[in-house]
């Protein structure tokens, strides 16, 4: 009863239309039931239960406000009728009066503290009111008094998913589907009232597996639902959810579509819709979407944040930027905003406002949950470190510490000394760098220190511009013996070295987009000149075409870290690479780097050039469309092609 009105118990039937609108409302004739409570209530009456039952029909109807005027007229004449106040507190908790509601369940059970469906309605209004631990004890008493009530069950559920008791939470919804009985509906797109409240429990025990993480899990909770009760609309925004996290986009926007289906001007279903159509790369219809997200409710910052993000996708990084500020001036506590907004910033070469809206990446959970928990004040250029001893620490990605790395030296400038915290793979080959007195585990930064700073927030603190970005390659060293091993391991150099990347992280989370599959690297194989592997993993799918080619040299197990590669990329007089950490520590070793980037690439590469401030030995070949490996990989052949044709030296 947690969404419908109570009926009538026992009421008296003084005259013939008032057996006549109860017997309309029973037979399901709403219509008809209103009409005949309209003429019951255009004369003066006083009689209780007809204002009771003619509000049981507004209630039916939706119309909440006058179910409440109607009701109100019945506890007025009879104070003593709990199912009155019952109804009364239905109607205004439906309207949002959560006060209002809880004072009338109140007097329900004044009048009878037995009664279920006032403490049920009570426990729905407490948690609404954000007072769980009350709200979970009215649920527990109505379960003392009717234990096996799947409603109930799921609504405590409910409770404590709020407090984030999941265990419990779950226990109910299980003996919610062992209480509620099976089937009551009348065929498949009429699942019944049992079947109804086993979709919901189904729905819900999906949710505490989502926010556990058990995604197969939830996903299989979420179809149970759905093949209970097909037109779940929450249940099949769920799967879509899953689905997507599952990396079944195609199947999310099913999901989504059949959400769409029933509920057209649900800003969500719109909003998820664009999400897995910009994960498929149909950018134009995922625009679309988010468009059509935005005009149902323009000023919701879910369908303006994934506004924004499609035109980052499409490369509108104009529109995009203006739409993220448009995001953070109507929901200023939305910091993550100024986040992607410093992104699209300095995609765009506006490194001044850029850098210091980067700080904000701090406010991202996933982010936030990087730092180190230090004691030592974070130094953001605002004092002198002369003298001082700092730990410059690792935040992101490898190729991100790669990348920026380069400031610890121009911080040692300073005066101060550096310590370097990184990936335990990183610290031989960082310990080259000039003026890096130190390079630790960053998991286990136990060295003393007075200050510390996160490696990408030294641009800002150098007030780094397109201008001033410091480049002076190489910045890295491969150590000595390395060198010579590697030297000795490939032998006497007899035509140009080509080391090969094309894959990084799967897990990245924009790896479909960076890495292409090593199939998609004929052209360049099929020039028959011998690739160098540069990267430790060959993904199942790559097996096949690295069988085939057979001109290329597999080296991962050897490469147990980065002064491995780096030394073997000292062997090569050219790499070619998609956007991974191995292409930083290429450009980073000061050698020659193709890099492959997507139509929309990282924020770093900036748009519309074959070069970069960054790394001065490297060369760019970008996407012309998205999506087009052909093009990059034929423009990288014909260069490879006159560049074997000429003398040995690159």
């Amino acid at each position: 009863m947690s969404g419908a009105y109570p009926g009538m118990a026992a009421l008296s039937e003084p005259v013939t239309t008032f057996t006549q609108c109860r017997q309309a409302m029973d037979a399901g004739d709403l219509a008809t039931a209103e009409a005949l409570a309209q003429s019951m209530l255009l004369d003066p009456i006083n009689d209780a239960d007809a204002w009771h039952l003619a509000g049981v029909i507004a209630g039916r109807r939706g119309d909440h406000v006058e179910a409440e005027r109607r009701v109100a007229q019945a506890v007025a004449l009879q104070p003593e009728n709990a199912a009155a106040w019952v109804l009364r507190g239905q109607a205004l908790r439906m309207q949002g009066r959560h006060e209002d509601a809880l004072r009338s369940y109140d007097r329900a059970l004044i009048q009878d503290p037995g009664r279920l469906d006032a403490l049920h309605g009570r426990g729905h209004v407490l948690a609404a009111m954000e007072r769980p631990e009350e709200a979970v004890a009215a649920y527990t008493r109505a379960l003392a008094m009717m234990p096996n009530s799947a409603d109930i069950l799921i609504g405590k559920g409910n409770v404590l998913f709020t407090l984030q008791r999941y265990d419990e939470a779950l226990a109910c919804y299980d003996q919610a589907l062992i209480n509620a009985p099976v089937g009551g509906g009348t065929g498949r797109n009429d699942p019944g009232k049992h079947d109804d409240i086993r979709a919901h429990a189904f729905y819900f025990r999906a949710e505490v597996m989502r926010e556990q993480e058990r995604l197969e899990d939830a996903l299989e909770g979420f179809e149970q639902a759905l093949a209970l009760k097909p037109h779940y609309f929450e249940a099949l925004l769920g799967r879509g959810r899953m689905m997507m996290r599952l990396r079944e986009a195609e199947e999310a926007l099913a999901s989504y579509d059949a959400a769409i289906r029933l509920r057209p001007d649900d800003v969500r279903a719109h909003e998820y819709r664009s999400s897995a159509l910009r994960d498929l790369n149909r950018l134009d219809d995922a625009l679309a979407a988010a468009e059509d997200a935005v005009a149902l409710a323009p000023e919701d910052a879910s369908a303006l944040t994934g506004l924004a993000h499609t035109l980052r996708a499409l490369g509108r990084l104009d529109d995009a930027v203006a739409t993220y500020a448009k995001v953070v001036e109507l929901h200023p506590k939305m910091n993550a905003m100024r986040f992607n907004h410093a992104v699209c910033l300095l995609a765009k070469g506006d490194y001044q406002q850029g850098w210091v809206e980067y700080e904000d990446r701090w406010t991202i959970d996933s982010m936030r949950q990087r730092k180190p928990k230090l004691r030592q004040p974070l130094w953001l250029g605002d004092e002198d470190i002369a003298g001082r001893r700092i730990l410059l620490w690792a935040e992101q990605g490898h190729g991100d510490a790669l990348h920026f790395c380069r400031y610890a030296s121009l911080v040692a400038d300073l005066g101060a000394t550096v310590v370097l915290g990184v990936a335990s793979n990183l610290r031989a080959v960082m310990s080259s760098l000039r003026g890096v007195s130190d390079v630790v585990d960053r998991n286990d930064v136990s060295p003393i220190f007075d200050r510390q700073c996160p490696l990408m927030s030294l641009p800002l603190v150098f007030g780094t511009t397109l201008d001033t970005v410091p480049a002076p390659v190489p910045y890295l060293t491969a150590p000595a013996g390395h060198l010579v091993q590697w030297r000795d391991r490939l032998g006497p150099r007899r035509e140009p070295r080509v080391g090969i990347v094309w894959t990084g992280n799967p897990k990245h989370m924009n790896d479909r987009n960076r890495s292409v599959s090593l199939d998609m690297l004929e052209p360049l194989a099929t020039l028959g000149q011998p690739l160098y592997c540069l990267q430790r993993v060959l993904r199942p799918a790559d097996i096949p075409a690295f069988a085939q080619f057979g001109n290329i040299r597999f080296f991962g197990p050897e490469l147990t870290d980065f002064s491995e590669t780096a030394a073997l990329i000292m062997q090569m007089d050219l790499v070619i690479a998609v956007d991974t950490s191995v292409a930083h520590l290429a450009g980073a070793l000061g050698k020659p780097v193709w890099l492959m980037l997507p139509f929309a690439p990282d924020w770093r590469w900036l748009l519309g050039r074959d070069d970069t401030p960054w790394y001065p030995t490297m060369r760019l070949y970008r996407q012309p469309r998205l999506g087009d490996w052909t093009s990059v990989i034929a423009r990288i052949r014909d260069d490879l092609a006159a560049l074997l044709a000429q003398p040995l030296s690159v």
